[in-house]
């Protein structure tokens, strides 16, 4: 699952299965795209935090299978502030408020099996 960067922005695909509905509202800055099975299929950031002294848009994704935690990161040098969503997703913001990193509890619940297992294989 390698990210694509644009100039405004950085998708991560979790699956080759159709975006069936998008969430632009929840999290500004981040879009939610979702499958025929409402599983996350793909998040978009937009307008990324660049890695610190960088021009570069560096993607981190891991899952810890024993906590089925999926974590996504940007930057972690530049942590700032953390906030929970109302689904329950922790996202951390850099002191510009843009997203640094994001950590979904539960993970089976929300994204593919298929993505789980490659992440749980890749690490």
């Amino acid at each position: 699952m390698k990210p694509e960067i644009f100039e405004d922005r950085a998708v991560l695909n979790f699956s080759d299965e159709k975006v069936e509905a998008l969430d632009d509202r929840s999290v500004p800055g981040l879009i939610f795209g979702y499958g025929k099975d409402q599983k996350i299929v793909r998040l978009e950031f937009l307008n990324p935090r660049k890695r610190a002294r960088t021009d570069q848009v560096l993607i981190v994704e891991r899952y810890d299978p024993q906590a089925d935690a999926l974590g996504v990161t940007l930057d972690q040098g530049c942590w700032h502030d953390t906030e929970e969503t109302p689904e329950g997703y922790l996202i951390d913001f850099d002191s510009e408020h843009r997203i640094v990193a994001l950590e979904f509890l539960g993970a089976s619940e929300l994204f593919p099996q298929a993505a789980l297992a490659r992440l749980s294989q890749a690490a």
